[in-house]
């Protein structure tokens, strides 16, 4: 728990260093990708925000019609980038009057610091923090410290890789007893730009328990985004998550996610 404890105070307290530094920085806003990557030769103080919307069908424990909001504000400078994630999903299976009904609102929040130490390579700290009132989650808690690589990073194609430790604190309703445990991960973030208007992102994230061999989780999402007008774009995404050791209220290991999101630059 200390060493949970401890990851956590200095992701936070390393996020709020770099933001009082950077708050009377002058800011130009512009949008680079959906993958919020910086551009190697013209890095620069910019600050982007999106708001987005959208519904989706959901395969695995409720296979229902889902609707999300999500804000994403993104602050890059020549040195390093802050992003900072809010949602809130909402899914119900069943009629009102049904003794099956149930409904699902997932909530999650997450801050992260890269600090670029080269032109492709950089340290990253994250926090964040979820609940999920279907699958029994009361909290979530994670901590995560990488680093990360840009193998390719063009104006048609950003590839780039992530390696790392996180720490987790889950936090159940109920009798269920909380868990905590440590483990290493690795994701990859790739980002094509095949048209002015027209762009594929992919993301794959694993993560393995340090103690547990069973005990992993796999994530992958894809998307196919247009832009509508400026500012305002439109994608058809797919998401795709394995849980070794889903909690006890979840009873499939996958669950997936197929949608459609309407999402607005400032």
């Amino acid at each position: 728990m200390q060493r949970f404890r401890y990851i956590a105070i200095l992701s936070i307290t390393m996020s709020l260093q770099f933001s009082v530094a950077h708050a009377k920085t002058t800011v130009d806003a512009y949008f680079h990708s959906p993958l919020f990557g910086v551009d190697i030769e013209t890095r620069k103080h910019e600050l982007n925000t999106r708001v987005k919307t959208s519904a989706s069908q959901k395969t695995g424990d409720l296979e229902k019609t889902d609707a999300a909001l999500n804000l994403t504000s993104v602050y890059s400078s020549p040195w390093m980038t802050q992003s900072f994630k809010a949602g809130l999903d909402y899914t119900s299976s069943g009629s009102t009057d049904d003794a099956t009904y149930l409904e699902e609102r997932e909530y999650s929040v997450n801050h992260t610091v890269n600090v670029y130490f080269t032109t492709r390579s950089y340290g990253l700290l994250r926090g964040s923090w979820g609940r999920n009132t279907a699958s029994g989650m009361e909290n979530n808690f994670s901590a995560r410290i990488g680093l990360g690589y840009f193998f390719i990073e063009t104006v048609a194609i950003v590839i780039r890789g992530e390696l790392g430790y996180q720490a987790t604190l889950e936090e159940y309703t109920g009798d269920d007893p909380n868990n905590e445990f440590e483990s290493s991960y690795g994701g990859v973030k790739v980002l094509w730009k095949f048209t002015p208007s027209a762009s594929f992102t992919f993301e794959a994230d694993f993560s393995q328990n340090t103690k547990d061999s069973s005990d992993q989780t796999a994530e992958a999402g894809a998307a196919l985004t247009f832009v509508v007008m400026d500012g305002m774009s439109a994608s058809f995404n797919y998401h795709y998550h394995f849980d070794g050791s889903p909690p006890a209220m979840e009873k499939k290991k996958v669950n997936t996610t197929l949608g459609f999101s309407m999402a607005v630059d400032f």
